[in-house]
C-alpha cells in the first residue's frame, strides 16, 4: 500500500517509483500480491493525473482509491495491508510510514529525509536513493538557480530480496 495526496506535488510523492518497483517485483503473472494506491484531491483534466491512471490500469493487481476517507477508514485500509511503500524523494515527518509500523507493518521507504529517523535496517527497509536535480515546476518557486536536490529512490533496491516488506520469494 501506498498513499498520498496528489496535491502533496507527484514529483516529490513519486508514486510511479512504486509502480515501477512493484512490477519489478513481483512478475505480472502472479496474482497473489496486489497494490493498493490511495490518494485524494486528484484532477481529471490533470495530464499527469491521467498518465498515472493510465499507468495503474495496466496491472489489474493494483487498486486505485481516489477519494477522500474519513481516519478511521485511511488506517483500516494500513491495517488492513501486508506491507506499506514510500519511494519518496522528499518526506516531511512521513505520517503514513510511521502510522503502518504503528500497526506492525513491514514498511520500505526511501532512505531520505523524515522517515530516517524512524526506518532504519533494524525496524524497516531503507531503500538505497542517489541525488536528484529538482526540476523547475517539480516543486513551488524551484528554480534552477536554487540547485536544488532530492533523492531518486533505487527502484531496484526497493524490489530486491526483501520487495515490498515481504518474505523472499513471496
Amino acid at each position: 500500500m501506498y498513499i498520498f495526496d496528489f496535491n502533496s506535488y507527484l514529483p516529490r510523492k513519486n508514486p510511479f517509483a512504486v509502480l515501477r518497483a512493484f512490477r519489478q517485483a513481483f512478475v505480472a503473472d502472479d496474482a497473489s500480491v496486489g497494490l493498493v494506491l490511495k490518494t485524494m484531491n486528484s484532477d481529471p483534466s490533470n495530464p499527469t493525473w491521467q498518465r498515472f491512471v493510465r499507468e495503474c490500469a495496466k496491472d489489474a493487481r493494483i487498486t486505485l482509491l481516489d477519494k477522500t476517507l474519513d481516519r478511521g477508514h485511511v488506517l483500516g485500509l494500513v491495517k488492513a495491508c501486508d506491507a506499506y511503500v514510500s519511494l519518496h524523494r522528499a518526506e516531511g515527518f512521513g505520517r503514513t510510514l510511521a502510522e503502518a509500523m504503528m500497526f506492525g507493518k513491514p514498511v520500505v521507504g526511501t532512505d531520505f529525509s523524515g522517515s530516517v529517523d524512524f526506518v532504519t535496517p533494524e525496524t524497516g527497509f531503507p531503500v538505497k536513493w542517489r541525488r536528484r536535480v529538482v526540476k523547475q515546476g517539480d516543486y513551488p518557486f524551484v528554480t534552477a538557480a536554487d540547485q536544488a536536490w532530492w533523492a531518486e529512490p533505487d527502484i531496484a533496491d526497493a524490489a530486491g530480496p526483501n520487495a515490498f516488506g515481504l518474505p523472499p520469494g513471496k
